[in-house]
């Protein structure tokens, strides 16, 4: 964890709010020290590589102490980047430290913050040498490397009573550092200079014109006393005894690192088929931990590629902390869903699940026994069975079949979402859909004379919703063999199965044409919604769409019903999509001529082509390649309903006990839903 200070621009201060506005990173070059080199180095954070958070909120706590809820003082909100700087808001929170803060920052006496982040990925420069960074090109001091984060993390921001960097404003030195560098150390840095009243506070975000005589002699205080240590530490002792003594404690804590980089690769290797010579080469060549895991890896895939075990190799500690989420991400990964790993675990979790993204399911089962504290047998089938009694791995394996079953859904796209009535259903008993199709015209009411009640006339249908399922298991067999494709594949492909079995619904009803609850089957000419002699061209589309106009409730009153959907077999596809999205058309001019010549399209726009090629299909009842339909929207007027168990639309994955004679997972799959049709004036059928 890296900090930098800066210091908030009074001028944005909000009394009632308690807020203010801070510039808390910006790129300007500043020295920190880094533990992988053990010297100070200049860093410049590049704004394109910030990491925030999605709710672009960090806390604020009092000197970035990570370790207590009640060092929350509020939060840094609205952080955004503004051209190469990044910008907050400070929102101090209503207790006793959070309003003391403000206070103390209110009256001027709390001037300094610090912002804490973890850099990601950086590329270091030499000394004096040049290089392009992103497509930047950057130079590093003659006297220190430079190092150039490309992606940074932000954690938190701080209040503390002295930013280990007062002058730069937008920059402190590494919070493991701060011990040994911080005030005494500034002139090491060369930072310190003295500067005159007036600028110190323009520094400050302060006007002196703009001050009371008590906020000018309160700044003027903080001034003084500011100079004057700034002189004290100038001599208090030389420059070489400050120098050692801060060199003398970053040796001491570089050493350590390297005994914690030495243990951490020997981990690595033990209990594998490492060689030993491969692990002290990683070690006597100063690799990191993250390089020598991957020589590792390496060394053991080839191994066991060559033994014929596997693709992918056991046995590996590494070097980032694994869990449920990271493990569901790698397969994904491997699966190659990388879109859908990023848009539902976001870039970081990506990112850390891509050093997975290889590892092959017996050692998902390793890891899921080590998530749950659990020993790892050393025999293959002893390991899987033991897995499979874990909480973790019908988890992390169901949650993968789940994104892959919902990616085959989607995929499948639903040709009767639009046109259709969306529907719920609380239960599988029978529904009874009631339509009020008039409640009596309403009467000219005579000076003081009564008004009437309306009549109702109810119209209703009645259907339920079924469930549709099928199962799908996980077995021991398929864990050694490490086929991935029965989580993904598999549920992938129920989940189009999911689909279709919608869509099937839809149109089994639509084309078998089953009686309303008149006794007339939908579609029929006492409906004047059936045209027969009917082939799709501009006239008969014309027709159509005015018999649908002309659609009466009981009251034979004109309902004025507009046709938004054209629906059709794939055989009339371009027939359609010609009538719908073409400039201009063959017509008539309405005289006694039968002549046809091109005309504006005045059908451009007016409806959306829907093709499906069950309607067509020889399996369905009703089939017809010159058929074709037009429905209204089903979101504002009653078509045929598709109900769905507590309006769920996506099918359910549930994992249920296999019993103790089942080496394995059992999944199942299901989908619950209805259809019926609720109104014949919202639809048109046209045969040819």
């Amino acid at each position: 964890m890296t900090v930098r200070g800066y210091q908030v621009r009074f001028d944005t201060l909000n009394e009632k709010e308690r807020t203010v506005e801070a510039v808390i990173a910006t790129e300007t070059p500043v020295v920190v020290y880094d533990y992988n080199r053990w010297e100070p180095v200049c860093e410049v954070l590049l704004m394109s590589g910030v990491v925030l958070p999605e709710n672009r909120q960090v806390p604020l706590l009092d000197s970035h102490n990570r370790s207590s809820v009640a060092a929350i003082v509020g939060s840094s909100r609205n952080v955004r980047v503004v051209k190469e700087s990044l910008v907050a808001t400070n929102h101090y929170a209503n207790n006793q430290s959070g309003v003391s803060a403000f206070e103390l920052m209110r009256d001027g006496h709390l001037t300094d913050n610090s912002v804490g982040y973890r850099v990601l990925n950086y590329t270091t420069i030499e000394k004096g040498k040049t290089s392009v960074v992103d497509g930047r090109t950057f130079t590093a001091p003659k006297d220190r490397a430079l190092r150039v984060s490309t992606r940074w993390e932000l954690k938190e921001n701080s209040i503390v009573p002295i930013a280990a960097d007062s002058n730069a404003k937008n920059r402190a030195e590494n919070e493991t550092a701060n011990a040994g560098l911080k005030q005494r150390n500034l002139k090491l840095f060369k930072e310190i200079r003295t500067v005159d009243f007036e600028k110190w506070l323009t520094e400050r975000g302060f006007k002196l014109e703009g001050l009371s005589d008590d906020q000018a002699a309160a700044l003027r205080a903080d001034y003084d006393k500011q100079q004057a240590q700034t002189r004290a530490d100038n001599v208090e002792e030389p420059d070489e005894t400050r120098n050692n003594h801060n060199i003398g404690e970053q040796i001491q804590k570089g050493a350590e690192l390297e005994r914690s980089r030495v243990a951490q690769i020997r981990q690595l290797a033990d209990g594998s088929a490492i060689p030993d010579e491969l692990v002290e080469r990683m070690i006597t060549d100063g690799k990191s931990v993250t390089e020598a895991q991957t020589e590792f890896f390496g060394a053991l895939r080839t191994a066991q590629l060559r033994a014929g075990v596997g693709s992918a190799p056991m046995g590996i500690v590494r070097t980032r902390q694994i869990n449920t989420t990271i493990l569901e991400a790698g397969l994904l990964l491997r699966a190659g869903m990388d879109d859908a790993v990023v848009k539902v675990f976001g870039e970081q979790t990506a990112n850390q699940a891509d050093e997975i993204r290889d590892i092959d399911l017996r050692s998902v089962c390793a890891e899921a026994l080590s998530l749950e504290g659990r020993t790892v047998p050393r025999g293959r089938d002893e390991m899987i069975r033991a897995a499979f009694s874990t909480q973790s791995l019908p988890t992390i394996l169901g949650n993968v079949a789940k994104k892959s079953l919902m990616k085959g859904y989607n995929l499948a796209g639903a040709t009767w979402d639009g046109w259709t009535t969306p529907g719920t259903a609380s239960d599988f008993k029978t529904m009874t859909r009631v339509r009020d199709t008039d409640t009596g015209a309403l009467e000219k009411v005579a000076n003081g004379g009564e008004i009437k009640y309306g009549g109702t006339s109810e119209e209703k249908e009645q259907f339920n919703v079924d469930t549709y399922a099928k199962n799908f298991g996980i077995s021991r067999q398929d864990i050694i063999n490490d086929d991935l494709g029965v989580f993904t594949r598999k549920p992938m492909k129920m989940g189009q199965k999911a689909m279709a079995t919608v869509h099937k619904l839809v149109y089994t009803h639509l084309l078998a044409n089953g009686n309303m609850d008149d006794a007339t089957a939908l579609f029929h000419s006492d409906h004047g919604n059936l045209n027969t002699t009917s082939p799709l061209g501009a006239d008969k589309l014309a027709a159509a769409i005015a018999a649908m106009r002309v659609q009466v409730d009981s009251d034979n009153e004109p309902i004025n019903i507009e046709p938004a959907y054209l629906i059709v077999p794939p055989e009339l596809e371009n027939l359609a999509r010609g009538l719908l999205e073409s400039d201009m058309i063959m017509a008539t001019d309405g005289s006694a001529s039968t002549k046809k010549h091109p005309v504006k399209n005045i059908f451009k726009g007016l409806m959306t082509p829907i093709i499906d090629p069950r309607l067509s299909n020889l399996t369905y009842t009703g089939y017809s390649a010159t058929t074709w339909y037009l429905a209204a929207n089903g979101t504002f007027w009653d078509t045929v309903e598709v109900a769905f168990l507590n309006g769920k639309k996506e099918p359910t994955l549930e994992r249920f006990n296999a019993g103790p004679d089942v080496q394995g997972l059992i999944y199942q799959v299901y989908i619950d839903c209805g259809v019926k049709s609720l109104d014949w004036r919202t639809l048109q059928k046209n045969t040819a």
